[in-house]
């Protein structure tokens, strides 16, 4: 890629550079297409979590009232 016919002077072949930088590009681009298909599954299970976070949360919620309740007819 870089011609040593004279070594006062560096020349660079861009020709031979090309088939490099191709290959180098579709690999950096599986990689990324890789990465963002992980994202997204990642972004599905934390939706799913989020989602069964907010179920919990209101299951605490009902489950504290019932107590509450509970705990107002022990005292009648």
């Amino acid at each position: 890629m870089v011609s040593t016919d004279n070594p006062e002077k560096l020349e660079a072949r861009y020709g031979n550079l090309l088939p490099v930088l191709v290959k180098a590009i579709q690999k950096q681009q599986k990689f990324i297409e890789a990465m963002q298909a992980q994202n997204e599954k990642q972004l599905k299970i934390n939706e799913a979590m989020q989602e069964q976070n907010e179920k919990q949360q209101n299951e605490i919620a009902k489950l504290k009232k019932l107590v509450a309740a509970s705990g107002e007819s022990a005292k009648k």
